[in-house]
């Protein structure tokens, strides 16, 4: 893949993180509400990919930690991730 591929594949999956963080600043939503929310019919491998990079940035944590795979699983903004979307708005 050139550059120029990379650059968009990046920006891309930048632009879905940055609409799953908008979506989690109103409530906490689990993984197929996240789908729905963005439009997706089913939760897909790059919407999965997508919550595990905010996980482990921080901005993004489970509402039942110590289940992660409960049924009654949803994903919340933490603090870091409510600082790093007023940033975001800040800069546009």
């Amino acid at each position: 893949m050139n550059n120029l591929g990379q650059s968009q594949v990046r920006v891309r999956s930048e632009s879905v993180e940055a609409r799953i963080m908008l979506l989690l600043a109103v409530s906490p939503r689990s993984r197929s509400e996240i789908a729905e929310g963005l439009g997706h019919k089913s939760v897909s491998g790059s919407l999965r990919q997508a919550l595990a990079d905010l996980m482990k940035q921080g901005v993004v944590a489970y509402t039942i930690p110590e289940k992660p795979n409960s049924r009654l699983q949803q994903y919340r903004l933490t603090g870091k991730g409510r600082k790093t979307l007023a940033e975001q708005a800040d800069k546009k």
